[in-house]
């Protein structure tokens, strides 16, 4: 396991000392019934400090892939622990992105010859005091500097190293890239490009 760089474990911990008893509602811009509180950090977890953002497990696409799915997600507001509590770290080829109709950035990420989704949350879809909007709002402003505003690549083919936190996507059709358990990183709390 390796830190979450750039913000400390202090800061993580005052950041949710200030927000875990502030009102947090979500803002829609999806639909619960596709997990919108989870997937944006306004869920009841997250409010109430039982996210781990102090360490990140440092994983693989593939090892991503293994992690077993729910039976029932739609509707469901709730954590699955040991995979929605946690912040992932993973090295992949970003092979393409664009803008879903929710505002998030969809990133496909590519490693080994299998697939997964890594998701970035449209700051404007999360309430002023959820706890993970710090992280959102940088990670989100990271790929847009990189890519100059542009809301959409065919081709990237670019190595990245994201940092997000499990998420348990509900079917919906077969989204590109998207891993036969849905897993997800989702939301994105910080990329890094690489050489």
């Amino acid at each position: 396991m390796k830190p979450l760089p750039r913000f400390s474990v202090a800061l993580a911990v005052a950041m949710f000392a200030l927000t875990a008893n502030a009102q947090t509602q979500c803002v829609m811009c999806g639909s619960s019934q596709d997990r919108w509180e989870v997937k944006t950090g306004c869920d009841d977890a997250a409010a109430n400090l039982r996210i781990n953002l102090s360490k990140a497990i440092d994983t693989t696409v593939a090892e991503m892939r293994k992690l077993e799915a729910p039976d029932h997600l739609q509707n469901d507001a709730t954590r699955h622990q040991g995979v929605e509590d946690q912040v992932f770290v993973v090295e992949a080829t970003l092979t393409t992105f664009f803008t879903e109709a929710d505002h998030d950035r969809h990133l496909v990420l590519r490693d080994g010859g299998v697939t997964m989704i890594a998701e970035s949350t449209d700051p404007d879809c999360v309430s002023a005091h959820a706890p993970l909007r710090d992280f959102i709002v940088s990670a989100r402003k990271s790929i847009d500097d990189h890519f100059n505003g542009h809301k959409s690549q065919t081709v990237v083919n670019e190595r990245v190293r994201v940092w997000g936190i499990g998420f348990f996507d509900v079917p919906h059709g077969k989204p590109r890239g998207v891993a036969p358990n849905r897993i997800e990183l989702h939301p994105i709390l910080k990329i890094e490009f690489l050489p």
